[in-house]
């Protein structure tokens, strides 16, 4: 199960339109920087997250999760 992502910005801004990050935080929709280079790390299980579509260029980023086993 994920419980942490951990997004990586690679691309500058100039270099694709649209492809924000957009994270649910209660009833506030909030877009993450689109500077390269920059990191951003939620609580999966807490925060609702989605990409919006690239309508021109590439948008390169690493993105990474965390979990832990259940021990029940």
């Amino acid at each position: 199960r994920r419980n942490m992502t951990l997004i990586i910005q690679l691309s500058a801004p100039k270099d694709y339109e649209g492809g924000e990050v957009l994270l649910r935080v209660g009833d506030e929709e909030l877009a993450i920087s689109k500077e390269k280079n920059f990191a951003c790390a939620f609580l999966s299980t807490k925060v609702y997250h989605k990409v919006c579509p690239v309508k021109s260029g590439i948008r390169k980023s690493i993105v990474m999760w965390a979990g832990r086993k259940s021990i029940d």
